[in-house]
């Protein structure tokens, strides 16, 4: 959730997107995939990497897919948007009064 929440704030305030599409589906696998797709400014990942300070949420958002066991893939092209996707094992942790996961809850907030 925490992963979408950086990536929505991101699209707002630095790229100024005007759309923003969610996506998540789980594979029979056991996989559970975020997509976070956006039409703003988009950036340089690589250069955005290397630049002391001031992308700090990217670098959060890589350790908490990590935490999870998962994978987040960063596609941006300046001009054109970002694509953030993050992959990881589908094992959720319902809430007692709902049979939805809290990512779930979160989306339809």
């Amino acid at each position: 959730m925490r992963v979408v929440q950086e990536a929505l704030l991101n699209a707002s305030r630095h790229a100024h997107a005007s759309q923003i599409k969610i996506i998540m589906q789980r594979d029979p696998e056991g996989l559970t995939t975020i997509a976070i797709n956006d039409d703003g400014l988009g950036f340089d990942p690589v250069q955005a990497a290397r630049a002391d300070g001031g992308h700090f949420g990217l670098s959060i958002m890589r350790a908490r897919a990590a935490r999870l066991g998962g994978q987040l893939s960063i596609i941006s092209n300046i001009g054109r948007g970002t694509s953030i996707r993050l992959t990881w094992p589908a094992e959720f942790i319902h809430s007692k009064d709902s049979d939805q996961s809290p990512f779930e809850e979160f989306l339809r907030s």
